[in-house]
């Protein structure tokens, strides 16, 4: 009997098949999990650039509106850091 076969009805191929599956299930799991990683960075800095994106249009909004009505500037900015407020709470939670 040749080792080849000597070693495969031992059983011990079995058992480098059943490590092997193993292995390949573990670094299936990592790459799943990476790409999740990954997804979950893209959604948050999209909303980053979103919100950063918003605020800058309402930053001139209220600039606008200050610059027509000075005696508005406390509500205006008052509302303004109420939606950078918000933002910033959304963007913390998110992926929790």
């Amino acid at each position: 009997m040749s080792e080849l076969e000597k070693w495969s009805s031992s059983g011990r191929a079995l058992s480098r098949s059943q490590e092997s599956r193993k292995y390949d299930q573990a670094v299936d799991r990592v790459k799943h999990e990476a790409r999740l990683a990954k997804l979950e960075q893209d959604a948050t800095a999209a909303l980053a650039v979103n919100g950063m994106d918003l605020m800058a249009d309402i930053d001139k909004t209220r600039l606008h509106h200050q610059q027509q009505n000075p005696e508005l500037a406390p509500v205006l900015a008052e509302i303004e850091m109420a939606a950078a407020e918000k933002f910033r709470r959304g963007i913390m939670r998110f992926g929790e």
